[in-house]
Parts: C-alpha cells; sequence; structure tokens
C-alpha cells in the first residue's frame, strides 16, 4: 500500500510540473483562482498527506526556510508600522507566499528522497513547454498583441522564459552522456519548438537568459578540450544565426532589441525609477505589502508592481526584510556553487541564474509559481544523499 501511495506522490509531482505551464489558463471559465495548476497544486499536497510526519524533515530544510519565515515576519511588521494602508488584519500576510513556500517545501523534501525524481520532474517541464508550442500551432489558446504571443492567458515574457528554460535544460541532457537515437532524431525538433517559441514571445529577457546560460553550459560544463572548444565554437555559430535571424524576420522583436542597446530601454525604467524613489523615502521599514501599490502609483502614474522581485520585497519590506530574502538567495546559490564544485553538474547552476535574472524583471514574480517550484527542486537537489553522489548526480543532466 506504501509503495502504491508512493507512486501516486510521484505521479502528482510529475503532473503539478507539467501544469505549471499553464498557470494562468482558465478552461472551465470559472475564475482564474481555478486554474489547472490550482488543481494540480492541491492534488499534489493531498498525496502528501500519508508521508507527512515520516518524509518531511524540517531539520534540513532549516538554513533556506529560516529566513523566508523571518521575511514574512518581517512584512507583518512592516504592513502594521504603514497601517493606513492595510483594511483588514488578512493584508498584513500574503497568503500566496506562504501557500508556494510551504509547496517549496513539499517538493524539496520528495526530491530528496530520489534522485530519479528531479530528471522527471525536468523532463515533465520540457514536455508541457512543448505542448504549449503543438497546442498554439493549432490555434488553441493562442492570441497576438502588438506582435507578441500571449498563450494561455501567460504573460509573453514569463512565456519567452519558460522556453529558455526548457531549452537548457534540452541542451544539457543532450551533450551529457553518449548520444542516442532519440537525442539524434527527437532533440533537434523539440529545440526548434522551443527556439520559435521564445521567438514568438518577443522577450528580450528570455533571449538574453538563453545567451548567458549557453555561455555557462560551455564555459563550465566537464569535458575535454577538444570537445569544449568546438561546442564553444558551435555555440558563438548558433547565437550569431538566431540573434540575425531575429533580426531580419521579425521587426517588432527587433524594434524591442534596438530600443535597448541604442536606449537602455528595458520597458521597465519608469516603474524601477518609481520604486527606487518609494525606497529612498522609506529605506528601513519599507510600506508594507498594501502600500507598494498605492506608492507606485505616487510616483509612476501606474497601479502596477515594480516589475522585479527583489524591488518589490525592498519596497515593501525595508532593509530587513530585504536582507533575510537575500540570506535564502545566496545560501541556495553558495549551495549550489558547492555542489557544482563537487559533482561538476551545471545545469543546476545555469537554471538558478535564469530564475534570479527573470525574478528581476518579472512583474507579480514573488507570487508565481515557476519561481518557487524550481527553488523547491534546487534545494531537493542539494539535499539529496551523499552516497555515490558524483556519478548520481552527473545522470541528472543526461
Amino acid at each position: 500500500m506504501i509503495e502504491f501511495l508512493q507512486k501516486v506522490n510521484k505521479y502528482c509531482l510529475y503532473i503539478l510540473v507539467f501544469s505549471v505551464t499553464f498557470e494562468n489558463w482558465d478552461p472551465f471559465g470559472i475564475g482564474t483562482s481555478i486554474s489547472i495548476t490550482y488543481m494540480a497544486t492541491i492534488l499534489y499536497i493531498l498525496s502528501w498527506v500519508p508521508f507527512l510526519r515520516s518524509d518531511l524533515n524540517f531539520s534540513k530544510l532549516k538554513p533556506y526556510l529560516v529566513p523566508l519565515i523571518l521575511f514574512i515576519l518581517v512584512g507583518i511588521v512592516s504592513t502594521a508600522i504603514n497601517s493606513g494602508y492595510a483594511k483588514n488584519l488578512l493584508e498584513t500576510i500574503s497568503l500566496r507566499v506562504v501557500q508556494l513556500i510551504f509547496l517549496m517545501v513539499l517538493i524539496a523534501a520528495h526530491i530528496s528522497k530520489d534522485k530519479a525524481l528531479l530528471s522527471g520532474a525536468l523532463n515533465s517541464f520540457v514536455a508541457s513547454v512543448v505542448l504549449m508550442y503543438l497546442l498554439q500551432l493549432g490555434g488553441i489558446g493562442a492570441t497576438y498583441k502588438v506582435g507578441r504571443l500571449f498563450l494561455f492567458g501567460e504573460n509573453p515574457n514569463v512565456l519567452g522564459m519558460k522556453a529558455t528554460m526548457s531549452f537548457l535544460i534540452l541542451v544539457s541532457k543532450m551533450i551529457n552522456g553518449r548520444l542516442t537515437i532519440v537525442k539524434i532524431l527527437v532533440g533537434p525538433a523539440v529545440a526548434f519548438a522551443l527556439l520559435n517559441l521564445l521567438i514568438l514571445s518577443g522577450s528580450r529577457g528570455a533571449l538574453l537568459s538563453l545567451f548567458l546560460g549557453l555561455i555557462i553550459l560551455v564555459v563550465y560544463i566537464k569535458m575535454n578540450y577538444v570537445k569544449k572548444v568546438a561546442l564553444a565554437v558551435l555555440g558563438v555559430f548558433f547565437a550569431l544565426y538566431l540573434f540575425q535571424f531575429i533580426m531580419t524576420t521579425d521587426p517588432e522583436f527587433r524594434q524591442r532589441i534596438e530600443r535597448s542597446i541604442s536606449q537602455g530601454d528595458t520597458g521597465r525604467n519608469k516603474l524601477w525609477n518609481a520604486a527606487f524613489r518609494v525606497i529612498e523615502d522609506n529605506y528601513v521599514f519599507g510600506v508594507g505589502l498594501p502600500g507598494v501599490l498605492p506608492e507606485m502609483l505616487k510616483y509612476s502614474g501606474k497601479y502596477i508592481e515594480p516589475h522585479s522581485v527583489f524591488l518589490y520585497v525592498f519596497m515593501s519590506t525595508g532593509i530587513i526584510g530585504f536582507i533575510f530574502y537575500m540570506v535564502f538567495i545566496l545560501r541556495l546559490g553558495i549551495g549550489l556553487f558547492k555542489k557544482f564544485r563537487q559533482t561538476g553538474a551545471v545545469l543546476f547552476l545555469v537554471i538558478f541564474t535564469v530564475v534570479l535574472l527573470n525574478m528581476a524583471k518579472a512583474g507579480g514574480g514573488i507570487g508565481i509559481i515557476f519561481f518557487w517550484l524550481f527553488f523547491g527542486m534546487l534545494i531537493g537537489y542539494l539535499l539529496l544523499e551523499q552516497n555515490n553522489e558524483n556519478k548520481e548526480i552527473s545522470s541528472l543532466e543526461q
């Protein structure tokens, strides 16, 4: 019976990861809160019930969980200090963030039990993004605004980020280990689909994440010198070709890139400048959680978040909350780098880099399940058992 429940738990994890690609899809038209991802999350949490007492070890998770708990507590204090913005007691805490942290903890604890779960979860994510591309080919869930693809209600920047992440996971699996028929025949077709989805999104950040991720992969991957040089040359030609292809075939994307190069326009300059002004006036305690939007309206003229998780954290909780949040980020980053030094598995450093880069420019990013899901995977990877570590962890990239 236990073995059966463990299998259910495993496949519920894969379903959850698969569903995250369709986070904003409301197929039944009953409100965005009841999405595919919402239902998959409930299913996954329920599948954990038989194992909560036996498998949920908070002591191992303490280095990552404690800074986040302190960050939440600081947010409550900051909101209390700026009580004029809070309409009721519930607004002193972000229930969405608390729920996502709990989900991250479950995913981390789950993956830490079995190295195969991480590889399966990554494969599930890539498969879901490929399915998204295939569905848009049939016109399902696809709309275009200013030449950019909005798919299943997803913001084009987040869509591009998911395509980039999937492409980098695919490339890592293709260049690690021996070549197989599946890699030779299926790999290029999947890569083409993911690149096409990225281009359709028109996301400059996703394109930058792609190039940066490829650089990290090529520079730090462990292989003999001749193969690494050949891979680097191939990567340079690929990057130049992709950039030239975009500049010559996609006028809207080209204009966005040219504005960034010539004017330094990220599309977020006004919002970021407003956020910095709010921070200057509320450096120590911030403006509290419900104070972010009114303060942004005051300085930017828009009732909108600053499109940066890090600026949002600093605005809402001040320097104290920001420090606690960054302790979580730094502990995860340092842990991943140490693990890379031990195992040579560079993919997880790439994933971490792409997540951070996109958090730095994402609207509403702290409440996006995608980021917390990958944090859970990365923490679970760090907590994997040490037995035969080098051999086992490296195999996850294949």
